[in-house]
């Protein structure tokens, strides 16, 4: 996706000044030009402004911020996205499969190292090209029998850490006027996918309030009628019966604020499901839901 100064303002929490300050001083990030003359951001630039502003409310002066983030590049080898190797493979597939291989023998150091190269990659394609699969091809060989449980729990934790870091990383910095609450039906212990949901939603400016796995639905309905978001997210990964479906989205769509739209999503919604509640919608994919247009920060606005 490609962004106008004021929606990485927003974003990031950087005001466009200091944008366009440290763009002439440091030469950091350098937005392309549109034939209008106005900045233009890729995804790239903006996980680089998130990082940066990371280190910043550590404690960090922003030239030493800004070496520190060179100094990483160069000794990480960081992946030119979208790029192949001399035998023609994607880098972004070798790196998930030294990371795999890390994984499996139990090497945390060689898998933070062989992480430290998707430095320049965005989060999205981070998620969609990297961790995604390669949890995938862990499942895949914990059910055939190739990959021991302990061996897909250290995964499973490592993965999840790192997803961790990167709400985190875009959470503190997005500015946006939307808020989504994340949260896990009652009983469901299954965290990544919700855990890459709210990257995405942070990624396109909205305020993310991630509750986690396991919520009680009393706690829930009380806390939105507290602070009611735009949006209400509601994992369900394992699978449930269509009544129960229905119970627990007119059980949200009962207690929360008419203005907060209810989502119920996960692999866990029966096929060809549809929501008996107005103000509902179930997904079992996140695609089509951030495929909306009131979901994507706006492009408008002049510099």
């Amino acid at each position: 996706m490609s962004y106008r100064i004021k929606t990485v303002a927003e974003m990031t929490g950087i005001a466009r000044n200091t944008l366009i300050a440290w763009e002439r001083r440091y030469g950091f990030v350098v937005p392309v030009r549109a034939a209008n003359g106005y900045r233009v951001y890729t995804d790239q630039d903006v996980q680089l402004l998130y990082e940066i502003k990371g280190l910043l409310d550590e404690g960090f002066k922003i030239s030493e911020a800004v070496r520190l983030l060179d100094e990483r590049g160069l000794s990480s080898r960081p992946v030119t996205p979208g790029s192949v190797d001399e035998a023609g493979q994607r880098v972004e597939d070798r790196v998930r499969d030294e990371l795999l291989a890390a994984l499996l023998d139990f090497d945390e150091g060689a898998a933070s190292r062989t992480t430290g190269r998707l430095a320049l990659v965005p989060y999205e394609d981070q998620l969609d090209q990297v961790w995604f699969p390669l949890l995938r091809r862990v499942g895949q060989g914990w059910a055939a029998g190739e990959i021991t449980v302990v061996q897909e729990h250290f995964a499973s934790s490592f993965c999840m850490t790192r997803m961790r870091s990167m709400l985190l990383a875009v959470q503190g910095a997005a500015q946006g006027p939307r808020t989504v609450v994340c949260a896990g039906m009652p009983g469901e212990r299954h965290e990544l996918g919700l855990l890459g949901l709210a990257i995405r939603f942070s990624l396109r400016g909205w305020r993310v309030v991630y509750l986690g796995m396991d919520t009680p639905i009393d706690e829930l309905v009380a806390f939105l009628g507290s602070r009611p978001p735009d949006l209400l997210c509601v994992s369900v990964v394992c699978g449930q019966e269509p009544e129960a479906v229905h119970q627990l989205a007119a059980r949200l769509r009962a207690g929360a604020p008419p203005s907060v739209h209810v989502v119920l999503g996960g692999r866990g919604i029966p096929d060809g499901l549809a929501p008996q509640e107005a103000g509902v919608d179930y997904h079992q994919r996140s695609g089509a839901l951030l495929a909306s247009p009131w979901v994507s920060p706006g492009q408008e606005g002049e510099e």
